[in-house]
């Protein structure tokens, strides 16, 4: 929704009606909110991330959900966070450890991370950060149904041809799942993300119990994988792949992605009144500024990140 600030008594209600905690980062904690049988998430920031927070806000609301990436229901500026839509608790990384997937629904999981991710590139949007605990999932009883996933976590998000400014070469066994390009301080592009999406596809062939099954998204994964961005695939050729081996090894029609719920709204008074008139010259002006501020903070983060 577009006119979502919270009021002071947003902001209590929201607090006063969290539930489990949901995870819990370097830069927020992720805990469920429950209120007359709806449910949401609500992400509050740790102290010195409103670079991270504004970012992500940014992005979020020109996604609109695109890619499952949780919709905006409220958000509140003092203290730092967002009320979001609720894209499950499950998250890959969990489901791989913990459920016994079987290998069709694995390779399925697959399919559906390359369609969402099509959806933010569609958007000229790059992740950035796509590994297997931000990406969460509904799976189905019904084995036949395809599973409900969801690219989540938006902090690191950035514009196609934009560079994070990160200097970590050096660090690419810790962050093994960035593209080396983007670690380097090189632009990010569509392909950056297809680098990281090989490394999850590998993660998730580990987990499979039939060699051929293993043996053919490797090769999918493998050449996503490639040092030189040029060289990689495109996701078109990735959902391609994924959804011809799909049907030859499951016989089993790559059917549409499920739809989403739309999400809940809270109570009206949980809204600050914001009038929705043009924005004056004066205002654009200001609009312009703040923008040319928060790209030198986000920048200054980086940079920041780059020296830990």
């Amino acid at each position: 929704m577009e006119d979502c600030l919270l009021s002071q008594e947003g902001v209590q209600f929201v607090l006063s009606h969290r539930r489990q905690v949901l995870g819990s980062g370097a830069t927020a904690v992720v805990t469920l909110l429950r209120w007359q049988g709806h449910k949401a998430v609500v992400k509050k920031m740790k102290a010195e991330t409103a670079e991270i927070f504004e970012n992500e806000l940014s992005f979020l609301k020109q996604l609109c959900g695109a890619g499952g990436a949780p919709e905006l229901i409220g958000v509140s500026h003092e203290p730092p966070l967002m009320v979001l839509s609720y894209r499950g608790c499950l998250t890959l990384l969990d489901a791989l450890q913990g459920l016994g997937l079987s290998d069709s629904l694995i390779l399925w999981i697959g399919l559906e991370v390359v369609r969402c991710l099509h959806q933010v590139h569609a958007l000229g949007i790059v992740h950035n950060d796509i590994k297997n605990n931000n990406v969460t999932l509904f799976i189905p009883q019904d084995e036949t149904q395809p599973p409900q996933v969801s690219i989540i976590d938006y902090g690191l998000a950035c514009h196609t041809g934009f560079s994070l400014g990160f200097r970590l070469a050096h660090k690419a066994d810790r962050y093994f799942w960035i593209a080396p390009e983007v670690l380097a301080g090189g632009i990010s592009t569509p392909y950056s993300d297809i680098f990281s999406l090989g490394v999850l596809l590998q993660r998730m062939l580990l987990f499979m119990r039939r060699h051929r099954y293993r043996s053919f998204l490797a090769r999918v994964a493998q050449r996503a994988q490639h040092q030189d961005a040029i060289c990689r695939p495109t996701l078109e050729e990735v959902e391609q792949q994924l959804a011809a081996g799909l049907l030859t090894l499951t016989s089993t029609p790559p059917l549409a992605s499920p739809q989403r719920p739309n999400p809940p709204i809270l109570p009206k008074y949980c809204y600050s009144c914001i009038h929705s008139s043009p924005p004056t010259t004066s205002r654009l002006a200001h609009c312009q500024r703040f923008g040319r501020t928060l790209k030198a903070v986000f920048h200054s983060l980086v940079a920041k990140i780059s020296r830990c």
